[in-house]
Formats: structure tokens, sequence, C-alpha cells
């Protein structure tokens, strides 16, 4: 799951020329977002809107 959020929505979120730093949500915060999406509390959706 991890793995697809990264291939996926972060390199989407910093297309382009940009850095895997300038990533617009922190590493930290991205493990919590997942782990909120796995214990269904938010949707993957929402957590797409989110990055």
């Amino acid at each position: 799951m991890v793995s697809n959020w990264i291939m996926s929505e972060v390199l989407r979120a910093i297309k382009g020329d940009r850095e895997i730093e300038d990533c617009p949500v922190s590493p930290s915060a991205l493990t919590e977002m997942i782990k909120m999406i796995k214990d269904s509390i938010i949707s993957g959706k929402i957590g797409k809107r989110c990055i």
C-alpha cells in the first residue's frame, strides 16, 4: 500500500523537474495518512485530496 501511494500519488504531486524533497507531504504525515486509510478512518479519495 505504501509503495502504491509513493509511486502514484506522491510522484504525481512532484511531477516535472521537482525533487522528492519538494513533496508537499512529509514522510511522517504520509505514514499517518496511510494508517488512517488502512483503518478506514478516511477514504483513499480523501487521502489523494490531501496530497
